[in-house]
């Protein structure tokens, strides 16, 4: 049989076939023993269980998602005083996940976690302040907090600032004189994305991050429509859109998310697998992807990119098992 089926593919042809399977079954085989040792170390370290809980709270190709397990090994982190843990429980308290929805429970957590100086739980803490969600609605105990958050570098602060202003003057009749902002931040008041550190990642190389942060950059980020977590947390595999195997990116799907600029180098991200960037508002010329060599799932179409003729491209996508090209003009 495997003579006929090689054969009939053509040996190059089998040779990848088997070549990737047996890869593939490596995977796997390391993803089970991460997860094995991240569960061995979990009681001790708080770093292990914090990344089974989001990888619990997200899902995985190894692991079903269950907000049950998520809760139990952030509560781990959380009983000792962990920041990132305290805050993913008073998110799950206030969404109802696993748990039932106690807003009352959610201030408490992003309280203690506030307290010590966390933005993405300060920006929580103002928000449900401002809302009066779980607690007696306070909209300048409120905005002190978002404020605070938006000093230390969390953007989602800002945005919820910037709809708060928005929202107020819209509000405003025809006659009425447009009143002072409630906040506008100035350079000083907060980490740019600009200043962004790789330093201190964790989950991926310093190189893919470095990756990451100039493609958020030359593809207008902060005018996504979803950038969750970029530049905003130190943990890369739970930026939106991203997906991590064995402490390397393997996928990176924008689709529809509103990027526009260029795209340059992408040579780190060796083990990327999946590049979806179709129906965006990117342009220039479509980048050499050669480096690429893991990459199996290609989508750039509906955007303004065009072809470089000084490029190859049959080349090297023709590995691809499925890619897309926009039409050039």
């Amino acid at each position: 049989m495997v003579s006929i089926k090689a054969e009939k593919l053509g040996y190059k042809v089998y040779s990848r076939y088997i070549a990737q399977n047996l890869q593939h079954v490596e995977q796997i085989k390391l993803s089970i023993d991460k997860l094995a040792d991240l569960k061995t170390r979990a009681i001790d370290d708080i770093k292990a269980s914090n990344e089974l809980g989001h990888i619990y709270k997200a899902g995985s190709n190894d692991e079903p998602m269950s907000y049950e397990k998520a809760h139990q090994y952030f509560s781990m982190g959380a009983e000792k005083g962990d920041q990132e843990a305290q805050t993913q429980l008073g998110i799950m308290f206030e969404k109802g996940q696993f748990v039932k929805c106690d807003y009352e429970k959610a201030i408490e957590w992003y309280q203690k976690a506030a307290n010590q100086g966390y933005p993405e739980a300060q920006s929580h803490l103002g928000r449900m302040y401002y809302e009066g969600k779980g607690i007696e609605k306070d909209e300048v105990k409120g905005i002190e907090w978002l404020v605070l958050a938006s000093r230390n570098g969390f953007m989602q602060a800002k945005h919820f600032i910037d709809e708060i202003n928005r929202s107020k003057q819209k509000s405003l009749s025809k006659e009425e004189q447009p009143t002072k902002a409630v906040y506008k931040p100035k350079e000083s008041d907060q980490k740019t994305n600009t200043a962004f550190s790789c330093n201190n990642v964790t989950g991926i190389p310093q190189a893919e991050c470095e990756a990451l942060v100039n493609f958020y950059h030359r593809t207008s980020g902060d005018n996504w429509d979803n950038n969750e977590g970029w530049l905003q947390t130190n943990q890369p595999c739970h930026w939106y859109g991203t997906e991590c195997e064995n402490n390397s990116i393997t996928k990176l799907d924008l689709w529809k998310n509103q990027l526009s600029g260029t795209i340059l180098d992408l040579s780190a991200l060796t083990q990327l697998r999946t590049l979806s960037l179709s129906n965006n508002q990117l342009s220039g010329t479509i980048p050499d992807l050669s480096a690429l060599t893991q990459l199996q799932a290609l989508s750039l179409s509906r955007n303004n990119f065009c072809h470089n003729p000084n490029i190859n491209y049959e080349k090297w996508n023709s590995r691809i098992e499925e890619y897309q090209y926009p039409a050039c003009e």
